[in-house]
Protein backbone atom coordinates (compact mmCIF):
# COMPACT_ATOMS: atom_id res chain seq x y z
CA UNK A 1 0.00 0.00 0.00
CA UNK A 2 3.19 2.38 0.34
CA UNK A 3 4.11 2.07 -3.13
CA UNK A 4 0.27 3.09 -3.87
CA UNK A 5 0.22 5.86 -1.52
CA UNK A 6 3.47 7.07 -3.32
CA UNK A 7 1.97 7.12 -6.79
CA UNK A 8 -1.23 8.49 -5.77
CA UNK A 9 1.22 11.72 -4.34
CA UNK A 10 2.62 11.34 -7.11
CA UNK A 11 -0.22 12.14 -9.37
CA UNK A 12 -1.79 14.77 -7.19
CA UNK A 13 1.47 16.86 -8.02
CA UNK A 14 0.89 16.27 -11.41
CA UNK A 15 -2.36 17.61 -11.52
CA UNK A 16 -1.56 20.59 -9.29
CA UNK A 17 1.33 21.36 -11.58
CA UNK A 18 -1.60 21.21 -14.60
CA UNK A 19 -3.99 22.84 -13.01
CA UNK A 20 -0.83 25.99 -12.46
CA UNK A 21 -0.11 25.43 -15.91
CA UNK A 22 -3.65 26.08 -17.18
CA UNK A 23 -4.37 29.31 -15.05
CA UNK A 24 -1.29 30.98 -15.85
CA UNK A 25 -2.35 30.09 -19.35
CA UNK A 26 -5.86 31.76 -18.56
CA UNK A 27 -4.25 34.61 -16.61
CA UNK A 28 -2.12 35.44 -20.11
CA UNK A 29 -5.82 35.32 -21.99
CA UNK A 30 -6.74 37.94 -19.79
CA UNK A 31 -4.11 40.05 -19.93
CA UNK A 32 -4.05 40.02 -23.84
CA UNK A 33 -8.22 40.82 -23.82
CA UNK A 34 -7.34 43.68 -21.74
CA UNK A 35 -4.57 44.88 -23.73
CA UNK A 36 -7.06 44.51 -26.78
CA UNK A 37 -9.60 45.86 -24.77
CA UNK A 38 -7.12 49.17 -23.85
CA UNK A 39 -6.29 49.42 -27.59
CA UNK A 40 -9.83 49.88 -28.58
CA UNK A 41 -10.15 52.39 -26.36
CA UNK A 42 -7.15 54.36 -27.37
CA UNK A 43 -7.99 54.50 -30.53
CA UNK A 44 -11.55 55.57 -29.88
CA UNK A 45 -10.11 58.53 -28.06
CA UNK A 46 -7.82 58.67 -30.68
CA UNK A 47 -10.84 59.06 -33.50
CA UNK A 48 -12.34 61.57 -31.38
CA UNK A 49 -9.09 63.98 -31.39
CA UNK A 50 -9.04 63.24 -34.88
CA UNK A 51 -12.23 64.20 -35.62
CA UNK A 52 -11.73 67.64 -33.59
CA UNK A 53 -8.63 68.59 -35.14
CA UNK A 54 -7.37 68.77 -38.68
CA UNK A 55 -3.57 67.93 -37.72
CA UNK A 56 -4.90 64.89 -35.65
CA UNK A 57 -6.78 63.69 -38.58
CA UNK A 58 -3.58 63.95 -40.98
CA UNK A 59 -1.75 61.25 -38.82
CA UNK A 60 -5.03 59.47 -37.76
CA UNK A 61 -4.50 57.20 -40.63
CA UNK A 62 -1.40 56.07 -40.28
CA UNK A 63 -2.13 55.52 -36.24
CA UNK A 64 -5.02 53.62 -36.65
CA UNK A 65 -3.15 51.16 -39.37
CA UNK A 66 -0.12 50.85 -36.74
CA UNK A 67 -3.43 50.08 -34.11
CA UNK A 68 -5.12 47.63 -36.14
CA UNK A 69 -1.58 45.39 -36.86
CA UNK A 70 -1.06 45.56 -32.77
CA UNK A 71 -4.75 44.21 -32.66
CA UNK A 72 -4.45 41.57 -35.21
CA UNK A 73 -0.91 40.56 -33.63
CA UNK A 74 -2.63 39.91 -30.18
CA UNK A 75 -6.11 38.39 -32.05
CA UNK A 76 -3.26 35.91 -33.68
CA UNK A 77 -2.07 35.38 -29.60
CA UNK A 78 -4.86 34.73 -28.40
CA UNK A 79 -5.98 32.29 -30.80
CA UNK A 80 -3.06 30.20 -30.13
CA UNK A 81 -3.43 30.82 -26.98
CA UNK A 82 -7.07 29.21 -26.79
CA UNK A 83 -5.25 26.15 -28.40
CA UNK A 84 -2.97 26.01 -26.05
CA UNK A 85 -5.76 26.40 -22.77
CA UNK A 86 -7.61 23.58 -24.48
CA UNK A 87 -4.40 21.26 -24.71
CA UNK A 88 -3.85 22.47 -21.29
CA UNK A 89 -7.93 21.44 -19.81
CA UNK A 90 -7.08 18.00 -21.42
CA UNK A 91 -3.96 17.24 -19.53
CA UNK A 92 -5.90 18.32 -16.35
CA UNK A 93 -9.16 16.43 -17.26
CA UNK A 94 -6.57 13.48 -17.80
CA UNK A 95 -4.27 13.64 -14.90
CA UNK A 96 -7.69 14.22 -12.57
CA UNK A 97 -9.04 11.01 -13.95
CA UNK A 98 -5.68 9.45 -13.44
CA UNK A 99 -5.61 10.52 -9.95
CA UNK A 100 -9.41 9.86 -9.01
CA UNK A 101 -8.20 5.92 -10.21
CA UNK A 102 -5.23 5.93 -7.54
CA UNK A 103 -7.58 6.83 -4.91
CA UNK A 104 -10.12 4.95 -5.55
CA UNK A 105 -7.73 1.98 -5.87
CA UNK A 106 -6.56 2.90 -2.30
CA UNK A 107 -9.76 3.69 -0.48
CA UNK A 108 -10.88 -0.35 -1.85
CA UNK A 109 -7.57 -1.51 -0.46
CA UNK A 110 -8.06 0.54 2.80
CA UNK A 111 -11.50 -1.23 3.08
CA UNK A 112 -10.21 -4.56 2.33
CA UNK A 113 -7.65 -4.15 5.32
CA UNK A 114 -9.85 -2.87 7.89
CA UNK A 115 -12.70 -5.53 7.15
CA UNK A 116 -9.94 -8.30 7.19
CA UNK A 117 -9.13 -6.77 10.60
CA UNK A 118 -12.57 -6.51 11.48
CA UNK A 119 -12.93 -10.63 10.82
CA UNK A 120 -10.09 -11.12 12.78
CA UNK A 121 -11.15 -9.11 15.92
CA UNK A 122 -14.56 -10.61 15.64
CA UNK A 123 -12.94 -14.30 15.30
CA UNK A 124 -10.94 -13.12 18.81
CA UNK A 125 -14.28 -12.00 20.69
CA UNK A 126 -16.25 -15.31 18.99
CA UNK A 127 -13.70 -17.28 20.37
CA UNK A 128 -13.73 -15.52 23.73
CA UNK A 129 -17.24 -15.99 24.07
CA UNK A 130 -16.40 -19.95 23.03
CA UNK A 131 -14.12 -20.20 25.89
CA UNK A 132 -16.49 -18.30 28.46
CA UNK A 133 -19.36 -20.56 27.59
CA UNK A 134 -17.18 -23.56 27.97
CA UNK A 135 -15.99 -22.66 31.54
CA UNK A 136 -19.51 -22.16 32.54
CA UNK A 137 -20.81 -25.31 31.42
CA UNK A 138 -17.79 -27.46 32.46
Amino acid sequence: MKALNTLTRLHKQRLDEARSHLVALEERRAALLAARERLDETLAAERKAAAASIEAGRTFAAYARRVAAERAGIDDDLAALVVEIERAAAAVAAAFQDLKKYEITLERRIARARAAEARVDQARLDEVGITRFRRREG
